[in-house]
């Protein structure tokens, strides 16, 4: 109860609060505690409403989102999850965002020509901008322009630990589907396509390594295809320098021309 009083608070208790719920939720035996029990809603409510609202600690939240999201039955849990009404202060159809360093708030939300238009067919979680799958889309998109930061920045690691929470969540079965009807799938290839790291570098924990992971996972998945289509040019280069990136690339080429 303190710990939520804490993260749901201002200032530098919620940096301590995050990093505590961060160190809890490494250990398996935590997960599920943390994701599927009683106080399991509004943890990831309290989790979601610091990444709407853009704090400093936006990346540690990702980071606790993607080790809970480790088990595979949190997964699911996640990926459908809106925040109850009553969590949020905000309207579910103009989600504002406070940009840290400025004064007033201003609306964060992503750009309308990323979006794909909203239909009865799309689901209900994604018809939310208040979902964590919409706050985790524009958190991407909010701090894309630090990916060529020539220097670490609580938002470029925002921006690095939530393509880990992204990989963690394609792995769903529900996964590809619900990616592809959003702007992530685009925003992931736009990383790779714009990174000026060598591919001998993206390590297990890089942006880079989870976006790849990620996009591997969709063009395994029929309904999700469509969304890849612009990786194409980009294969080639990861494929020419072997390893597992060449392995995955090959793969989302062999996938998106069967």
């Amino acid at each position: 109860e303190k710990v939520f009083l804490f993260i749901e608070g201002e200032g530098e208790c919620v940096r301590t609060a995050c990093l505590v719920l961060n160190n809890l939720s490494v250990p398996i035996e935590n997960k599920a505690v943390m994701a599927l029990g009683q106080w399991g809603d509004r943890l990831l409510a309290a989790l979601v409403s610091i990444m709407r609202r853009d704090l400093p600690e936006t990346y540690l939240c990702c980071t606790c989102l993607a080790n809970l999201t480790f088990l595979p039955d949190a997964v699911g849990i996640a990926i459908n999850f809106v925040p109850p009404v009553a969590a949020n202060n905000m309207s579910p159809e103009e989600p504002e965002f406070r940009n840290r360093n400025d004064s007033l708030p201003r609306n964060r939300s992503l750009n309308k020509s990323m979006l794909l238009p909203l239909a009865d067919a799309v689901p209900t979680v994604l018809q939310d901008q208040q979902s964590l799958l919409r706050v985790l889309e524009c958190t991407l998109h909010r701090n894309a322009p630090f990916l060529l930061a020539p220097v670490t920045s609580t938002q470029g690691e925002a921006l690095r630990r939530s393509c880990h929470l992204v990989r963690n969540l394609a792995a769903h079965s529900d996964g590809p589907k619900l990616l592809a009807l959003t702007a992530i799938p685009r925003l992931l290839i736009s990383f790779l396509q714009n990174t000026n790291k060598p591919v001998v570098r993206w390590t297990s924990q890089s942006l880079e390594d989870s976006a790849l992971a990620t996009l591997c996972h969709l063009a395994c998945n029929p309904c999700a295809k469509d969304a890849l289509s612009p990786i194409e040019g980009i294969l080639e280069p990861i494929i020419a320098e072997g390893g597992i990136h060449a392995y995955r690339a090959s793969a989302i080429a062999s996938a998106l021309h069967s």
